[in-house]
């Protein structure tokens, strides 16, 4: 009698073990489609994809939204950024400039950034860049690697939607690069802390 309980107690204890869902590994992190997000996938070397989102850092005497608005940037304040970082891993820091400003629907084609300057408002070139510091190096475009292209434009100009793809080329190391993949962003710029110029 002992060995009959004993075996449907421990067939109960599987049945209940088989049918929880088990974790593994932690579930990868879902990119925000809300207002004032910013997030791309990102392969190194051909390696895996990886997401990458922008988020906010909270301490008590400072507040980084994350995601920061600059609409006089470059030495001549020759154009508009858009900065994109997160603080915890993987940390990174994407710096997206767009020459004369975000004035226009359409394709903003990416050329060669100042690899002295990333992030991109001490940049003293007249065309459209993006540069990313991640894992202790710094990535840059290059002309003809990518592009960004805004798919939304409000009236006013405060409010746009665009997506990116493109490759960005280690900065002291042409053979390394980060293929960015289904980059997407939604900014609305009075609603995040500019910076001002």
């Amino acid at each position: 009698m002992k060995t009959k309980l004993l075996i449907i107690g421990f067939s109960f204890l599987l049945f209940l073990g088989c049918s929880r869902p088990r974790t593994l590994y932690p579930l990868p992190e879902q990119p925000s489609q809300g207002l004032n997000h910013l997030y791309f996938y990102g392969t190194i070397n051909g390696g895996y994809a990886e997401l990458y989102v922008a988020s906010p850092l909270f301490t008590f005497i400072t507040y980084d939204p994350g995601i920061t608005y600059n609409p006089l940037c470059g030495n001549h304040q020759q154009g508009t950024s858009i900065t994109a970082t997160k603080y915890k891993e993987p940390r990174f820091y994407l710096s997206l400039f767009f020459y004369n400003g975000i004035n226009h629907t359409g394709i903003y084609p990416l050329s060669d950034t100042d690899i002295s300057t990333v992030p991109l408002c001490d940049t003293s070139l007249n065309q459209h860049q993006a540069g990313l510091y991640l894992g202790g190096e710094k990535y840059v475009s290059k002309d003809h690697c990518g592009n960004i292209k805004i798919n939304y434009l409000s009236p006013d100009k405060k409010e746009f939607k665009g997506i990116f793809n493109m490759t960005l080329y280690n900065a002291n190391n042409s053979q390394d690069s980060i293929v960015i993949r289904n980059g997407d962003f939604w900014i609305h710029i009075d609603s995040l802390r500019q910076r001002t110029p």
